[in-house]
This record gives structure tokens, C-alpha cells and sequence, in this order.
């Protein structure tokens, strides 16, 4: 008879291929995701990083994706060099592969903990949890953390049952799966904090306090430095910054200052104010009722050994890091929204415990017909939420559970649903379906930008002008699909619920109740007139929406402020004061908004030029959101135009707090830090910009003049010189480094460097000035005299250059 365990072996490598089998046949059905543009841009981005030998920094340049690491999207764009699929679809399959990975990885902790039944269970469990199946094919951020996440704990674990002495290979594997899941984000950093504490704690109870200390040194010198080390490879940022970069990254997405509206129960929260049970809400609305039950057990039974026992305390551990980074984001309040996305991670782990806990019950302590009936009633919910992984297909990430959450019907109506904007592919697929495959181009339009990434472009056309086009694709968060009026055609919908409209736009139906009881149509529709430049029709429909919604009610991104500061805004434009100020006094009575909306009111008055009342509103937008950067931004930019050089750099500094390394922040940072006088911060920042921007002749000038303000001229020659490499047709570079000779007492180099600058811009008075005087440091006087001459040449009333001709005439009648 074969041994069990091998059975249970066999039964998993058939639920693998299975699932290998299911990923090929599907993995072209699922959507281009929000982000997924710019993370394949920063994918194809790093390899030209490292192509172009690191000249090329377009790495940096949009956005904060620089600040994750790169791990996943750098495979993915090497492997469409491979895969004969599209950018999306390529990214898809290895996206789903990845999850197929974590799979794996739950198999191998459950195996670890409680055989190879557990295991199966776990991966079995992990499987038919349908939001982590759905987000498998198309998160390229959360699903490759969340599986590194999970090898990483199931690294710690195996290695903990060979303390005090961790061998070398457990070493190196610990220190990749690590390394992995920062190179995909920061915050995997966490895991290196989870070895110091439990090695520390199971080497103090093995060893006693001094020699486990002692023992910990080098397991977590060796683990994290092949971590570092394999995060380096991924991560530019790293590269350019290896002591501050890893901070650089944890500390902007603790706190992420972008503020994102997410539909929660029934009202649009802000990310940065959620309630503090936002998190575990979410979790006891989409974990199946399966791994919530086990859950239950687990913590019933799990806990028989003592935690000092290896098994107890590596179940300690699993638990820890499937309870610590929520309870974290309770208590500190960090900023989340898009359901549980943010908190993906912590969902296998909490499924592997789940599975854990039916294990531990059915098999180790009940028996007889209460262990058939347990068994019983796992499996009707395994196959319940089995079909609803098939029935939901291809939006799994969409699910709901039926205890806490009522199903995807019940819970559309407190809770998102399609945040993701994955069901648009199913949208063009049902258009190209209705529409003759010959003939003229049809336009199918969006206000999702995605769409144009999913069309074939052979026989349609993106618009992002949807009232002019033939289809328009409208999701239902926040009331998309009644934005533009039109015959509704078709609709895609999850367990009968609706989450993607396909709309024929016609303004006849914009009387139709099903869009006009909405204020999202009116304001979109004055969007419309406002990007027409039809100002008073923009007003009057912005106005409808002040009638329609509720004095005190907001209504997620489309609040009064944003409505007020968009008629003021046209008014302002139009010079009607009188009638733009009110429309801003109702924004500045509605306070507790974000403050992007008086970001966006103080530049209005900043067009206007009417600066100082700019940056009463700007500062109101950093009181209100005090992580805002593009406010800070904005604030240092009006200083500046007030000539308020002091105050624009204490805005800017602000703002490179937020998000430091920001090219554009460092060069007016430079530039004010010069103007003031501040040439050792002037070098700071134009220092970090030439690590930035090599290549760029104008930030090697800037970092030479810094450097001759501090009189390090032997340091600025040699950075004007680089500029002049860079940049051989400037005369100004030319003109600097003559100074900084001159003061080298370097005055035959001083007079070359003048006479190229002369050879650029012959015309320019000035520089025969300074080429005379390095002449009469040199005591050619004829050749000075002659430098003046050509100086009033070109200016004949040169106060100076006539002073310094007499000068020079009466040096050559002295000699």
C-alpha cells in the first residue's frame, strides 16, 4: 500500500497541474489593471538603466515608482522578449505563475507544521480563496509581495528548527526570499525585523541572553546582506542611494500622501482618515468562510504546545506575521484604501493557519461522526466557494463572502466592487463581438485611460472625449457608467450584480432619470463644457450639482469643494471677481477637505498673479494635508514669484521631505540656495542631481559655480570641465571657469578659457573685460590693452573696461 505522505505529495502535484492547466487556458481574459501602465514602463525602464550603463535616468522620472523596487516588472519585461504574447498579456502569465508560486509556498509551511496533508490543505485552502486567485493574474504589486511574504515566513520557520546554527544553504535561501519581496516594495523590510526577534528570542532560550545574542550576529548580518544584495539588483533608487534609498521607500509608503476616495460602508472615506477598523473589516467581508472557520479552530486547538516548544513557537511565528501588519495599520493609522489591497499579503498566511486549524481538529482530535460531520461541512463550503471562483470568472477579485458580507450582491451596495478596473477586456471583447470586422474604425471612449492598452487599434480607435464616441465603457465605482448619457447596450456583471456598462453616447438620454438623478452625470458634463471652453454652460451644470447634493454631504471625489473651486476657477478666469471669491468662500467654510482642493484654488489665484493671496490658500492646503508635496511645491513656487527666496526653500525642503530624490526639487533648491548665498547647501543638492542626472552639462555648471562659492576651485574646475564635455557650445561655462582660474592664479588657463567664450559669443563686451584683466595678471599689457579696446568696441560707454584700459595703457608706457 503507498505511504500517506506520498499520497498526499501526489495529490498536490495534481492540484498544481491542474492549476497550471487553468492559468494557460484563462490568462488572457483578465483586464489591464490601474496601475499596470506605469509599472511597465518602469520595468522597461530599468533595463535601459542598466543597457544604457546607468546614463540613462528616465528611470526617475515619473511619479514615485522609482521608490518600489523593480523585481517583478524587470522579469516581466524580460520575459516578453521571450513569450510571444502582448505587453499585458505576457505580464499576465507571469504575474499568474508568481501566483502559482505562492501556492507552492503554502504546501511547503503547511507540510512544515503538519504534514503533507496540511499542506495540501493549505494549498488547496489558498487556491479557492477567490481574491487572492482573482489579483493572481493581473496585481503585479501586491501578489509578488505577498508570495515573497510568504516563502520568506516559511524560510524563517525551517531555519528556527536548526538554531542555535542555521546552516549556510537555509542562510542563502532565507536571505533570497527576503531579498525578493523588498525588491518588489520597501516594506518587506519587516521580515528582517521578524528574524532579529524570534531568532533572538529562541537563541536566548536556548543559549541564555549573552551567548544568544551573541549567536544572533551573524545569521542576521549574513541573511540581510544577500537580502540587501538581491534588492540592490532591482532597485535603481538603491543604487544611487544604497544607505538612504531603503528608508526612502519604507517611509513614503507608511505615510503615502496621495489621498484616494474608496467606497466603504456606503459612504466614500478619504485613504488618509479610513476608520481604524478599515482593515479588519475588509478581511472578515472577502475570506471565504472556510479559511474564517478554520480560523476559529485554530486558535481554539492551535495553541496545545507550549510556545516554547520549536512547533509552538513556529506557529507563534506564522501567526505573528499574519497578525502584526494588520494590527500595525490599526494603531498607526496608515493610510489605505481599494479594499484590502494594501493588506493582500497577510491573507495567505491567515489562510495557512486556517487550513491549519481544520487539520488539527478533523485529524488529531475529534473522530468519529463529529469528524465526519466537520469533514462534511468543509467540504459544502469548499465547493460553495468553488463555484463562486468559476461563476465569478474572470472577476474573482470581486468576492464577497456570504456570512459577514451578505454576497457580492448584498455588498455592492456598502462596499467596491471592480476597483480595479479589470472587467473593461470583457467590455472591448463584448463590442468587438457586435461589430463587423470590415469597414470604418469605430471609437470606443473611456474616462479609464487603461482601455487604449486593451482595443485593437486594426478596427477601433481610443477616445478620451467619450461623448463623441460610438461606445462608451463606464465602471460603477463612483458612478462612471451615468457620467456620459446614452442607450444602454450591455452590461458585465459578477454574481448579477453590474460593474461595467457599455453605453451608445446620445444627449438625448441626458433626460433620462437613470442619469440626470445623478450629480456624477452633471459633473461630467460640465467637465465636458469646460474642456470646450463653453464657460457658462460648464457653470450651470456645476451649479445643478451644488443643487442636487446636500449642503453637508459629500460625495466621494465629486465633493462641493471641488464643484465651488471649479466655478470659481471659470470666474476667476473670466476676471469676474466679485462672483469667483463666494464660490471660494464656500470651499474655505468646508474645512475638513483635503487640501488639494485649496492647492488647487491658490494656483488659480497664481495665474492671476495675485501671489499673496495664492499662498494664504496653499498654506491652507499643507495645514490641511501636511504630507501634500505637490502643495509644498506649488507654495515655493509662488514664494519665489514674490521674490520670498527664504520661505520658498523652507517650502521646497518640506516637499523633499515627502519624496526626496525629485530631480526638479533639487535644482531649485540648488538655484535658491546660490541666490541666498548657501553654496555648501547649493553643493549638497546639485551633488545628489549629478548622481541623478550625470549627463546633464547644465547641473555640472551649477554644481561648479556652488563649488567656487565655497572656494573649492581645484573641485569646480574640475565640474566645469565635465560641463564643458557635456555641453562644449556654452559660452557661460567658458566664462566660469576663467574666474575660477583666475582665482587658481592659473592665468594662462584663465585667458583660454576667457578666448573660447569670446570664440562662442564675440559679441559680449564683458568677456574681453575679463580676458584683459588675466592679460594684466599675466603681465601681457599690450594684449590687455587691446581686450579693453574690443570691450568698447562693442560698448563704448563700459564704465569699467575704460578704467581698465587706462590701466593697462599706462602699465605698457611704464614697461
Amino acid at each position: 500500500m503507498p505511504d500517506k505522505v506520498e499520497i498526499w505529495k501526489c495529490v498536490f502535484y495534481g492540484l498544481i497541474a491542474v492549476l497550471g492547466a487553468v492559468i494557460l487556458l484563462t490568462f488572457t481574459q483578465y483586464g489591464v489593471t490601474s496601475d499596470e501602465a506605469l509599472h511597465v514602463s518602469y520595468g522597461e525602464d530599468i533595463v535601459t538603466w542598466y543597457w544604457s550603463g546607468f546614463e540613462d535616468h528616465s528611470v526617475f522620472e515619473y511619479k514615485n515608482t522609482w521608490l518600489y523596487g523593480g523585481a517583478f516588472d524587470t522579469v516581466a519585461h524580460l520575459a516578453g522578449h521571450v513569450l510571444p504574447f502582448d505587453v499585458y498579456d505576457t505580464r499576465h502569465l507571469c504575474n499568474a505563475l508568481v501566483g502559482l508560486l505562492g501556492v507552492v509556498a503554502a504546501y511547503f509551511l503547511g507540510s512544515l507544521l503538519g504534514g503533507n496533508r496540511a499542506g495540501f490543505l493549505a494549498a488547496l485552502f489558498l487556491v479557492l480563496t477567490p481574491r487572492y486567485y482573482g489579483h493572481g493574474f493581473n496585481n503585479g504589486k501586491d501578489i509578488p509581495f505577498a508570495v515573497g511574504y510568504l516563502w520568506s515566513l516559511y524560510c524563517l520557520l525551517r531555519s528556527t528548527a536548526f538554531l542555535p546554527k542555521v546552516p549556510r544553504h537555509l542562510i542563502w535561501k532565507t536571505g533570497l526570499a527576503i531579498g525578493l519581496t523588498m525588491g518588489v516594495r520597501a516594506n518587506g523590510v519587516v521580515l528582517m525585523a521578524y528574524l532579529v526577534l524570534f531568532y533572538g528570542i529562541r537563541l536566548m532560550y536556548l543559549c541564555g541572553p549573552q551567548e544568544g545574542l551573541r549567536r544572533l550576529i551573524w545569521p542576521t548580518f549574513a541573511t540581510g546582506g544577500i537580502a540587501y544584495g538581491v534588492m540592490f539588483l532591482f532597485w535603481p533608487w538603491l543604487q544611487i542611494h544604497p544607505l538612504s534609498g531603503l528608508w526612502d521607500g519604507i517611509q513614503i509608503f507608511t505615510s503615502f500622501p496621495e489621498v484616494h476616495f474608496s467606497f466603504f460602508e456606503g459612504r466614500y472615506v478619504d485613504s488618509d482618515v479610513v476608520p481604524w477598523y478599515y482593515g479588519p473589516k475588509w478581511l472578515f467581508l472577502v475570506l471565504p468562510e472556510f479559511v474564517l472557520a478554520g480560523l476559529v479552530l485554530f486558535f481554539v486547538v492551535g495553541f496545545r504546545q507550549s510556545v516554547w516548544n520549536l512547533r509552538g513557537f513556529q506557529y507563534v511565528l506564522l501567526l505573528f506575521g499574519g497578525v502584526f501588519p494588520l494590527g500595525y495599520a490599526v494603531v498607526s493609522g496608515t493610510p489605505l484604501y481599494d479594499g484590502i489591497r494594501q493588506l493582500l499579503f497577510v491573507v495567505p498566511p491567515l489562510v495557512v493557519l486556517g487550513a491549519l486549524g481544520f487539520h488539527t481538529m478533523v485529524f488529531q482530535i475529534l473522530s468519529g461522526y463529529f469528524k465526519r460531520g466537520l469533514v462534511v461541512l468543509w467540504a459544502g463550503m469548499l465547493m460553495v466557494t468553488c463555484w463562486d471562483v468559476v461563476d465569478l470568472h474572470p472577476n474573482q477579485a470581486v468576492y464577497f463572502n456570504r456570512l459577514f458580507a451578505g454576497g457580492v450582491q448584498e455588498a455592492s451596495l456598502q462596499y467596491e466592487t471592480d476597483y480595479w478596473n479589470h472587467s473593461f477586456k470583457q467590455g472591448i471583447r463584448w463590442i468587438e463581438a457586435q461589430v463587423d470586422s470590415v469597414g470604418l474604425k469605430k471609437t470606443i471612449g473611456s474616462l479609464y485611460p487603461g482601455v487604449q492598452y486593451m482595443v485593437d487599434g486594426n478596427r477601433f480607435v481610443y477616445s478620451e472625449m467619450p461623448e463623441r464616441a460610438d461606445f462608451y465603457l463606464g465602471s460603477t465605482r463612483f458612478e462612471f457608467h451615468k457620467r456620459v448619457p446614452g442607450e444602454i447596450l450591455h452590461t458585465i456583471d459578477a454574481k448579477g450584480v453590474p460593474i461595467l456598462y457599455i453605453i451608445r453616447p446620445d444627449s438625448v438620454y441626458r433626460e433620462t432619470p437613470f442619469f440626470t438623478d445623478s450629480p456624477y452625470m452633471h459633473f461630467r458634463l460640465g467637465d465636458f463644457y469646460r474642456e470646450t471652453e463653453a464657460w457658462d454652460a460648464a457653470i450651470e451644470a456645476y451649479k445643478t450639482v451644488l443643487q442636487m447634493v446636500g449642503k453637508d454631504t459629500l460625495k466621494g471625489p465629486i465633493d462641493l469643494r471641488m464643484v465651488h473651486l471649479r466655478i470659481g476657477n471659470i470666474y476667476l478666469r473670466q476676471k469676474r471677481y466679485e462672483l469667483a471669491l463666494p464660490h471660494y468662500e464656500q470651499m474655505a467654510g468646508q474645512s475638513s477637505g483635503p487640501g488639494v482642493m485649496f492647492n488647487n484654488m491658490g494656483m488659480g489665484f497664481a495665474e492671476e498673479k495675485n501671489y499673496s493671496a495664492a499662498a494664504a490658500w496653499i498654506r491652507k492646503a499643507v495645514d490641511l494635508s501636511p504630507h501634500f508635496f505637490k502643495a509644498y511645491v506649488n507654495l515655493g513656487g509662488v514664494y519665489e514669484a514674490m521674490n520670498n527666496q527664504e520661505e520658498a526653500l523652507d517650502a521646497l525642503q518640506r516637499a523633499t521631505q515627502i519624496q526626496p530624490g525629485d530631480p526638479g526639487l533639487l535644482r531649485r533648491m540648488g538655484r535658491l540656495c546660490y541666490a541666498l548665498g548657501r553654496y555648501r547647501e547649493a553643493v549638497k543638492h546639485y551633488g545628489e542631481l549629478v548622481i541623478l542626472e550625470p549627463m546633464d552639462g547644465l547641473v555640472h555648471y551649477n554644481l561648479g559655480l556652488a563649488l567656487a562659492g565655497t572656494k573649492s576651485y581645484e573641485t569646480a574646475s574640475r565640474s566645469l570641465l565635465q560641463s564643458i564635455r557635456l555641453r562644449p557650445d556654452h559660452f557661460e561655462v567658458y566664462q566660469s571657469l576663467g574666474s575660477v582660474r583666475m582665482h587658481q592664479k592659473q592665468y594662462p588657463e584663465a585667458v583660454q578659457a576667457y578666448q573660447q567664450a569670446i570664440d562662442l559669443k564675440p559679441g559680449e563686451a564683458g568677456l574681453y573685460n575679463l580676458l584683459g584683466q588675466a592679460y594684466l595678471f599675466l603681465g601681457s599689457y599690450p594684449s590687455a590693452v587691446e581686450a579693453f579696446e574690443k570691450a568698447l568696441e562693442v560698448d563704448p560707454g563700459y564704465v569699467k573696461a575704460t578704467r581698465n584700459r587706462q590701466k593697462a595703457v599706462a602699465l605698457v608706457e611704464k614697461n
